[in-house]
């Protein structure tokens, strides 16, 4: 067509202006007028080549103004132009006799494809309706049938539809794209036609079956239409199987929610991805005192269920957020609920989402509370059968025949090993001492295969390698024997106890055995005393009998009756204080003869006060009492003795001294026979002092005090004669002694240092107290000499562990001798008495100490004073 088309456009007035450039664009030889209603549409119409109109308009739809068209004008082209693409539209047009249907979201330029449209319909304008301008234009599947259902005209998308050659499709049955299937079947499908051709148009959905067999679903719209003089209906049909999936999918989610949303055990609700709720079951809302219309339309973490839980709010909010992002999110909380109960819950965030964008998110809890009660409560359990395996050395376990074991935190514990230790039945056997092996090896096999229980000791070797004695106690829990449950003891500590007791066992045998011990227990509300044999001898009492109890009264009366009412008064005072009682006294034996005895025991007394109990010990000490009373003679007949030697020997001593004095003021010669006699003189008074202090140093010392062992030594110092001697005090040492006896103790070992003492190496130290003699005393002759007597000697006082020392740089004291230096009368210096470091011995054991000679750091004599008590700087203030 060479001429101009004049094309009049109707669509909305915000697009026609478009139009117009649109078509204008597209082909030169389109004209354009343009209408935005109906009314100025019909108006118009006569004047134009081809009519173009959108379906939605200002004052009607296309459909109406194409049969407003038709009245006035049967042949004139006219082109629905519209975005609605439905078959409906489509099947309306075409029954309408509209001339082309074009979609503006067909293609990409669709003012190309309407211009040609244009100016093909105008090309083309003729006496009836042309539908197959439309088949060959519509992307949907159309097709023209008889009222019985076959075939007159079809498009080729409708037999690309169902998998046919067009051709070869209208020469098929009817029946072969039906499944002929209730409520699907063929009358149906003729029924439906027949209902278009009497009623009118109508939209159904139906299976269709492909020339492979398969099934889909389509959407079916029929038309009824007037062709070629006889009724028929067309038929549009699309493919709609994804979207009835998708139907059945939401269908399933909507089942699936309202399956969630009802169930009277969870709840559930369903929230915007802000957080704000959208619905929520009867379920929750039962957990707060608010109506449906109070949570609906607010955050989530806003509702009542929160109110009470600020801490949880801001993680409820975090936990909405990473749900909105896609992540499945769990939560714990505690709700309070309206009658102020708290209730745990355990739920989860479900994302819901579609087209890869979270739409909505489905919120679901249970209550949990009575769960958490139970693990809390078994969390104590487990914390109490811990504590209880570590107090009592115990461990559990469990294995079965295919080897699976099961060791608790205790046996770990007992074994030596860790968690990540993995446990077998032959790996517990390897920790078994090799000679213990094969009997507990035996034990559960018989278990395992028999069902037989056991209860072995035997020996562990733990993974650090050291030696326990263990308890294993193993039991089937089951009918066949398949599963061995039991426990592990550590019972070192009681083996060791039951040795001891054994050996303590063996000594009170012997001791009773010997006739020294026996024992005693008086059931005091009964008033019956058992006794063994050798108590009951001690006491003059059958054996017999007293193995069977006696009264106390009979044992009583067999003690002295000096001692009898004392031991009375002791023992009333130990059951008034449910307390020990000690005591020692003389008793009759069976042939009328008084012992020594020492009778040791405890009250035990009930949960009032009473006494009920009375054991104890009997210990016979006649010996030792008579060692003692020799001893105090001894000691009597000494301190006789040592008054002799003051009274009887001094005075003459002191006559002779006053005589000598004379002697040498009447002759004005210088005599060496008066030296001689004034040294002898000297010598004596000297051996008289040491008999003295020897005599009496053997009293032990009750009288003790804290003592500067640096003011002692000073005062030493100044009391011996040190011309040839230097002093070093390294100690600030505080003692617990009798201050006059240490000092005595002290000044004869300065003394032995200086009379014994030869040039030798220096000590010192810096932080040292240093004396150096100035005085010219009169020496000592009571210590043993090992060098010569001007040579200067340096004496170091200072500290040990357990007590101090006394060093000096001279020559020593030979390995050979000393272990007799301390004897009374050893001495290697002529005139020395050999009683001073016998002396300083008995000092020494008076005060509990031990005294013990070695080489000093400079081969000199070193004495070392040991298990000395230190005072605390502080506590002596």
């Amino acid at each position: 067509m060479g001429d101009s088309v004049r094309v009049l456009y109707v669509d909305d007035p915000g697009l026609v202006a478009r139009a117009a450039t649109g078509l204008g664009r597209a082909d030169a030889r389109l004209t354009v007028e343009t209408a935005t209603s109906v009314d100025e549409a019909l108006g118009r119409v006569d004047d134009a080549d081809c009519v173009v109109s959108a379906y939605d308009l200002s004052d009607g739809d296309g459909v109406d103004f194409l049969g407003a068209v038709r009245e006035r004008d049967p042949d004139r082209p006219f082109i629905l132009f519209t975005d609605a693409g439905s078959e409906a539209v489509a099947s309306e047009a075409i029954s309408a006799g509209v001339t082309d249907y074009v979609r503006k979201d067909a293609v990409s330029d669709p003012w190309r494809q309407l211009a040609d449209r244009v100016v093909d319909a105008a090309d083309r304008s003729r006496d009836s309706v042309d539908y197959r301008a439309i088949f060959e234009h519509s992307p949907d599947g159309i097709v023209v049938q008889n009222p019985d259902g076959s075939f007159v005209d079809m498009n080729d998308a409708y037999a690309d539809l169902f998998g046919y050659d067009r051709e070869a499709f209208l020469e098929a049955d009817f029946e072969a794209v039906h499944p002929d299937e209730p409520p699907y079947t063929l009358d149906h499908a003729r029924e439906q036609i027949r209902d278009a051709l009497e009623s009118g148009p109508r939209t159904f959905e139906w299976p269709g079956i492909t020339s492979d067999g398969e099934q889909f679903w389509t959407e079916v719209h029929l038309t009824p239409i007037r062709l070629d003089g006889a009724d028929r209906v067309l038929a549009t049909v699309r493919d709609v199987t994804e979207r009835k999936e998708r139907e059945r999918e939401l269908q399933r989610a909507e089942r699936r929610y309202r399956a969630i949303l009802d169930d009277p055990n969870i709840l559930a609700g369903l929230l915007d991805p802000d957080g704000t709720v959208l619905d929520v079951n009867e379920t929750a809302l039962a957990y707060v005192d608010a109506p449906r219309e109070a949570v609906i339309g607010v955050p989530f973490w806003g509702t009542p269920w929160f109110a009470q839980a600020d801490a949880a709010r801001a993680g409820i909010k975090t936990r909405i957020d990473r749900a909105a992002s896609g992540e499945y999110v769990e939560f714990e909380a505690d709700l309070t609920g309206a009658d102020g109960t708290v209730h745990a819950i355990e739920g989860v965030f479900r994302p819901v989402a579609s087209e890869d964008e979270v739409v909505s998110i489905v919120v679901s809890a249970r209550e949990v509370t009575e769960r958490k009660e139970r693990e809390r409560e078994l969390e104590r359990i487990r914390d109490f059968f811990m504590e209880a395996e570590r107090l009592g050395n115990l461990g559990a376990w469990e294995y079965d025949a295919d080897d699976n074991v099961v060791w608790t935190e205790g046996t770990r514990r007992i074994h030596g090993v860790d968690d990540d230790f993995e446990p077998t039945v032959a790996a517990g056997l390897d920790f078994i001492h090799p000679d213990d092996r094969d009997r507990v090896a035996s034990a559960v096999e018989a278990a395992m295969e028999m069902g037989e229980p056991y209860d072995i000791e035997a020996r562990l070797i733990t993974a650090s390698g050291d030696t326990r004695w263990i308890r294993a106690r193993g039991e089937p829990v089951d009918t066949d024997g398949t599963t061995v449950r039991g426990y592990i003891q550590d019972i070192t500590d009681q083996k060791e106890r039951e040795r001891q007791l054994r050996e303590a066992k063996s000594q009170l045998e012997a001791a009773i055995e010997a006739g020294a011990l026996g024992t005693w227990g008086w059931s005091i509300p009964e008033d019956r005393v058992v006794v063994d044999r050798a108590f009951a001898e001690t006491f003059g009492i059958d054996p017999d009998a007293a193995a069977d109890g006696v009264p106390i009264d009979r044992f009583l009366s067999a003690i002295h009756e000096e001692d009898r009412d004392r031991v009375e008064d002791a023992i009333d005072a130990a059951l008034d204080d449910c307390g020990e009682y000690a005591e020692e006294f003389r008793v009759r034996d069976a042939v009328g003869d008084f012992r020594w005895v020492v009778a040791r025991g405890n009250v035990e007394c009930d949960e009032s006060g009473a006494p009920v109990t009375f054991p104890g010990t009997l210990t016979d000490i006649t010996e030792r009492k008579a060692y003692e009373q020799r001893l105090e003679r001894q000691n009597e007949r000494l301190e006789t003795f040592a008054s002799v030697v003051s009274h009887d020997l001094r005075n003459p001593l002191t006559v002779a001294q006053g005589r000598l004095q004379l002697a040498r003021l009447a002759c004005t010669c210088d005599c060496d026979e008066f030296d001689a006699i004034e040294r002898a003189h000297e010598r004596m008074r000297a051996l008289i002092d040491d008999l003295l202090t020897l005599a009496r140093q053997g009293e032990g010392v009750d009288d003790t005090e804290p003592v500067h062992l640096s003011s002692v030594v000073a005062s030493c110092w100044r009391t011996v004669d040190t011309t040839n001697a230097d002093l070093i005090v390294d100690t600030d040492l505080i003692v617990e002694a009798d201050r006059s006896r240490l000092q005595q103790l002290l000044e004869n070992l300065i003394r032995n240092a200086i009379e014994h003492g030869s040039a030798g190496s220096r000590l010192g130290a810096d932080d040292a107290v240093e004396y150096r003699s100035t005085g010219n005393r009169t020496q000592s002759g009571d210590a043993v000499e090992h060098g010569p007597d001007d040579d200067t000697v340096t004496i170091t006082i200072g500290d040990l562990d357990d007590g101090f020392y006394v060093a000096d740089d001279g020559p020593g004291i030979p390995e050979s001798e000393r272990e007799t230096v301390f004897e009374a009368g050893h001495t290697t210096r002529e005139g020395g008495t050999g009683f001073g470091l016998s002396i300083v011995e008995q000092i020494a054991d008076a005060h509990g100490w031990s005294v013990a000679v070695t080489a000093s750091d400079t081969g000199g004599a070193r004495f070392e004073i040991t298990g000395v008590e230190r005072v605390d700087p502080d506590a002596s203030t």
